[in-house]
């Protein structure tokens, strides 16, 4: 018995000193990215690396910057990507309560050709997205970074799955109550599956 234990102890120890080690070696390169921005350029191209900044250069960041226009490049991030997740929830949505309680010739034909989509490379599209963003004068916008984007398959078909779960005398109560096809989509069945989107937007 005390050997058994001996042996689940050191094996334990051996597993912890094992861990750590990785971690170590896993957070390496971020510490050394994060004192290099604080060396200043003499120091950063020594033959020798220093493990630890000579003096803190706090003016790495006023000077970078001053030379890099950051906060165009964040709003520029910002508004792409508030805009595209806006935009495609919005598609997703409509598409999705159509794919699941419409009922229309051809429905699952058309889903059929949505789910088609996600086998799609995005790179076998860049011609032809660049051709149509240039013909409707949109290049160098906001518009030709966004519109293309408005439309997920993978959301149409996760929010399609999520809305095929509800009852459909859920959507006949709130119709005998007078609600039309946007107050159910928005008001009742999307509070319903706020999470699911949620988990999909971000």
């Amino acid at each position: 018995m005390a050997g058994s234990s001996r042996n689940r102890n050191m094996w334990m120890a051996i597993r912890i000193i094992a861990a750590v080690v990785v971690t170590l070696v896993m957070f390496f390169p971020v510490y050394w990215l994060v004192i290099s921005a604080f060396k200043t350029q003499a120091e950063m191209r020594m033959a020798v690396p220093t493990f630890w900044p000579e003096s803190f250069m706090f003016d790495n960041f006023v000077q970078a910057f001053q030379v890099i226009p950051y906060a165009r490049f964040f709003s520029n991030t910002l508004i792409m990507a508030v805009g595209t997740i806006i935009l495609q929830l919005n598609v997703a949505l409509m598409a999705a309560y159509a794919f699941a309680k419409g009922q229309f010739w051809g429905r699952d034909a058309l889903f059929f050709l949505v789910l088609a989509a996600l086998i799609v490379p995005e790179q076998v599209i860049f011609v032809p997205v660049y051709v149509m963003m240039s013909k409707l004068d949109w290049l160098n916008t906001f518009w030709a970074l966004i519109v293309p984007h408005g439309a997920s398959a993978y959301a149409i078909f996760l929010l399609r799955q999520a809305f095929k779960s509800i009852n459909n005398d859920v959507l006949e109560a709130a119709r005998v109550d007078g609600a039309g096809r946007f107050s159910i989509l928005y008001k009742l069945l999307f509070p319903m599956r706020c999470q699911r989107l949620l988990r999909w937007a971000f």
